[in-house]
């Protein structure tokens, strides 16, 4: 199955880009999922964990080539921070898991968003999924050696 006809997409968040790290860099592979294509910016309509329905852009960013959805603190996990503290310090790498789930045609949005951190139960099984289905991908390592699970079924 390729991501254009799944029905849920999970990727690890991972190192979120941007100015305000709220970016969520989507690996080249998984794009059709959200049928993005060519440059600009698009909106896409999403229903979050607390019931609210709101918009995210989803950006082309043509010096790399690749999509990014802008994440804002309307999602509840992301204003409860999802990342780590250390020591007092704020990591920059996120221990969370993104899955998108398409609704419905007709839906007042297009797709269910949840955020969850790797390893619980509900990440387990939204991955288990993906790996039983035969998609389970992991992207390749950056500079620093960090690397991301996704996958879709």
């Amino acid at each position: 199955m390729k991501p254009a006809e799944a029905n849920t997409l999970i990727i690890e968040l991972g190192r979120l880009t941007g100015h305000q790290q709220t970016e969520l860099e989507l690996p080249k592979k998984v794009v059709p999922f959200f049928g993005l294509s060519g440059g600009g910016d698009i909106s896409l309509n999403m229903r979050l964990s607390n019931g609210v329905l709101t918009s995210f852009r989803a950006i082309y960013r043509s010096n790399n080539k690749m999509w990014r959805i802008e994440f804002t603190d309307e999602i509840p996990e992301i204003r409860a921070s999802v990342f780590p503290v250390v020591d007092g310090k704020r990591q920059r790498r996120s221990n969370y898991a993104a899955s998108f789930t398409k609704l419905p045609a007709g839906s007042p949005s297009n797709y269910d968003l949840r955020l969850f951190p790797v390893g619980v139960e509900e990440y387990n099984t939204v991955m288990g999924k993906a790996s039983a289905a035969g998609n389970k991908y992991r992207t390749k390592s950056t500079s620093l050696g960090h690397s991301r699970n996704c996958g879709w079924y």
